[in-house]
């Protein structure tokens, strides 16, 4: 068990809260201490009860980690999503049955077809474990727990967390592992335990959906690395990534291991635009959140939708044609985001401006369909866009603070009125 104390050690370590009073922490540890004893009888015995009602299936080759339901399953299908892992770019290509996703957020969709869970763990005890594995899970759960009651900084961190490393680390000694682990960069500040185990054989992949991780340099700043690099490039055996752009990103930030793939959006890629376009100008935009005090802000992306709305209708105007434009925002607006923003995007589409398309439709399709892209900077749709050949640009007013060049992986970056103009205008007439 040397390793797994090892690995207790370092899990242990690397998250930690701040200092906190000696008596807080006496009283935090004897409680944490409480609850991860309690937890081992009820896990087992909740284990035990299903495993005994529930049919046993082979153990996953493949498992994805941290996917949200809208990113896997948009519509409450499979389909688009296999077709996708399936693909030639990426090096595991399983069957469906082969494979597990854990997902997180909205309702599981029914019958999809392949196996999902809120819990990997419970779902390998329950459906995959033989009754030997279960014993010697069962075993290997009490000694974790005699190091995890034992180790100084047990009342530094969450119940979450310490019941998260009290399961999982006997498990993957326990049952059979996957061939692969996959995560996304949305778990890059704290990636899945089974990313850091040592005695973890898998593969461990983490797919970058996204395109504008990064936040440009605002001027006189210099460049300086904000990733968490070291796990990213120690813990990860391979970055999937869609351009040469983000490999010297990555590479900048002291990550190394990193492959090209192209575009990564839980879909099969349509990489031929169609024939007939029905949408002439689709702006893809980042739905505002109500802060000035970084990039995305709340007056840049107002002021953008706002100058969007005045070319529109100077070129309907100039030219006398009807202008088919849309917004697609990039996710359903929430609680959290701007009301301004939202009541000004509604206020265009209401008076007909600019229409409005579904938040959870399939970019690939409404691209291909779209004869000039434009985009809130730095996100995926104009990467999209330069895959299938068709204009595209990133839109960013109010830039004067930022160091941001004139393009970005061949896509412009337009920073006044009168270059979206400009860019609109001649992007139509070709």
């Amino acid at each position: 068990m040397h390793d797994a104390a090892k690995d207790i050690d370092f899990l242990l370590s690397r998250r930690t809260s701040k200092n906190v009073p000696t008596r807080r922490n006496r009283v935090d540890r004897l409680a944490k201490q409480s609850v991860l004893i309690a937890a081992v009888p009820i896990s087992i015995s909740a284990f035990m009860f299903f495993r005994l009602i529930r049919k046993r299936t082979s153990s996953p080759k493949l498992i994805f980690h941290s996917l949200t339901v809208g990113q896997a399953f948009p519509k409450g299908r499979s389909e688009e999503f296999i077709e996708f892992y399936q693909s030639k770019r990426f090096p595991f290509n399983y069957r469906s049955d082969e494979v597990l996703i854990e997902l997180k957020g909205d309702k599981i969709p029914p019958k999809l077809g392949i196996a999902t869970t809120r819990s990997i763990p419970f779902y390998l005890l329950v459906k995959c474990a033989s009754w030997r594995q279960f014993v010697n899970f069962s075993i290997l759960l009490m000694q974790s727990l005699s190091m995890i009651l034992k180790h100084e900084n047990l009342a530094r961190q969450s119940i979450k967390s310490l019941i998260q490393i009290e399961l999982e680390l006997p498990l993957w000694r326990a049952i059979t592992q996957p061939n692969f682990f996959v995560t996304t960069q949305s778990c890059m500040q704290n990636l899945p335990i089974s990313f850091y185990l040592s005695h973890v054989k898998s593969q461990r992949l983490m797919l970058w959906y996204s395109t504008n991780n990064r936040a440009p340099l605002r001027v006189g700043e210099e460049f300086s690395p904000h990733l968490n690099a070291g796990e990213l490039e120690s813990f990860v055996d391979l970055h999937l990534i869609w351009n040469q752009e983000e490999l010297a990103w990555l590479n900048l930030n002291g990550i190394t291991k990193a492959r090209v793939v192209g575009s990564i959006v839980f879909r099969p890629p349509i990489l031929v635009p169609n024939r007939s376009r029905k949408y002439d100008i689709v702006y893809f935009d980042v739905t505002a959140i109500p802060r000035n005090d970084i990039f995305m802000s709340e007056e840049m992306l107002t002021t953008n939708l706002t100058i969007l709305a005045d070319c529109l209708e100077t070129l309907k105007r100039e030219t006398g044609a009807s202008i088919r434009a849309y917004i697609k925002p990039k996710r359903e607006h929430t609680a959290i985001h701007s009301k301004a923003y939202i009541d000004l995007r509604s206020q265009l589409v209401n008076s007909g401006i600019i229409q409005m398309i579904n938040f959870d439709s399939n970019l690939y399709e409404i691209i291909a369909s779209s004869r000039v892209v434009l985009a809130a900077p730095f996100t995926s749709p104009a990467n999209i866009s330069l895959e299938m050949g068709i204009p595209a640009a990133y839109f960013c007013s109010l830039a004067r603070d930022y160091q941001l060049g004139q393009e970005l992986n061949g896509v412009p970056i337009l920073t006044h009125d009168f270059e979206l103009m400009a860019f609109i205008r001649d992007s139509l007439v070709q």
